[in-house]
């Protein structure tokens, strides 16, 4: 009679905890908000490795692009300067031509002389300086 009655304490013993066990309550959605909460924040941490990493490869092809512009403008400023020089003397040849044509003194043959090869070493620098650009050289 013992036993029966210890299976029966025992019995009542265990719905009692089950009954407890049944009033707390059961963190079945904590484990889903902790897995949602890893992908949102793995998404997030990719995201932010794929921004990072676009912004760095923007950020040196505009370097790029800007270097590369700035040889355009050197490259442009050559040109501007080597025109100059070809048109001052340009003024010399045509300077040293009107005053020989007006007093026929050699003197003024000398600037005649001087601008007239100048202008031949200006031209080849002008051809040099244009030949990547076709449409800057003109028939050639």
């Amino acid at each position: 009679m013992t036993d029966c009655s210890d299976r029966t304490k025992l019995s009542e013993g265990l719905q009692v905890s089950k009954e407890q066990m049944d009033r707390l309550p059961v963190p079945i959605e904590e484990p889903q908000a902790e897995a949602q909460l890893r992908r949102k924040v793995r998404t997030g941490f990719a995201f932010a490795v794929v921004l990072t990493s676009l912004l760095g490869f923007l950020s040196w092809h505009m370097a790029r692009q800007a270097a590369d512009d700035a040889d355009w403008v050197a490259h442009t400023h050559e040109v501007s300067t080597a025109l100059e020089a070809t048109l001052r003397h340009l003024v010399d040849v045509e300077s040293g031509e009107r005053g020989f044509a007006l007093t026929g003194s050699d003197p003024f043959l000398n600037p005649y002389k001087a601008g007239k090869s100048a202008l031949a070493q200006d031209l080849l620098s002008l051809r040099l300086l244009v030949a990547d650009n076709a449409a800057q050289f003109g028939s050639g």
